[in-house]
């Protein structure tokens, strides 16, 4: 399942509904378009600070497969059952 996850608008808040609903509208988007509701916080990766947007691959059991990283079409449907 593919989805986005908005973690700001552009006064840097958590986006509401109606903001979700007018970017996936912009952006033409077919899938789940959606935001925590809490403020972001900077965490820390292996490569260090987490750059947005960042793509994540979960797996089948919610393994993580890719974290924060490019993510290929191939890498896709390898992880799919």
């Amino acid at each position: 399942m593919v989805i986005t996850l908005l973690t700001e608008n552009y006064e840097m808040v958590p986006p509401n509904q109606e903001e979700l609903a007018l970017w996936a509208d912009e952006y033409q988007q077919t899938f789940p378009v959606l935001s925590d509701g809490d403020p972001v916080a900077l965490r820390f990766t292996a490569r260090g600070s987490l750059s947005l947007p960042s793509h994540t691959l979960i797996g089948p059991g919610g393994e993580v497969l890719i974290a924060d990283g490019d993510v290929t079409e191939e890498d896709i449907l390898a992880a799919l059952p």
